[in-house]
């Protein structure tokens, strides 16, 4: 964390019970070999992995407007290139 408020940057695990009235919180640290804390820290979207699979649609989606985007850069009319979705461009 890159904040820390009243010098505390680990606040550590937070569960609150709400039926038992209860508010616990784990401070503990990462065992030596934990994944989560080596390998996997603060890798986002690099890690390679694809959890819940491809979203056949959205794939397709993405495909058909690149092939547009494409198209669309490649089209020329009165010497200028005709304005594509993803680059809006305003008339001064």
């Amino acid at each position: 964390m890159f904040l820390a408020p009243s010098g505390v940057s680990n606040v550590g695990g937070d569960d609150y019970q709400f039926v038992l009235s209860q508010h616990k919180r784990d401070v503990s640290s990462c065992n030596a070999n934990c994944y989560f804390s080596g390998q996997l820290l603060a890798r986002g979207d690099t890690i390679g992995w694809t959890v819940t699979g491809v979203h056949s649609a959205a794939a397709r989606a993405r495909d058909e407007r690149a092939s547009m985007l494409l198209e669309g850069d490649n089209e020329v009319a009165g010497g200028e290139a005709e304005l594509s979705p993803r680059r809006p461009q305003t008339k001064n």
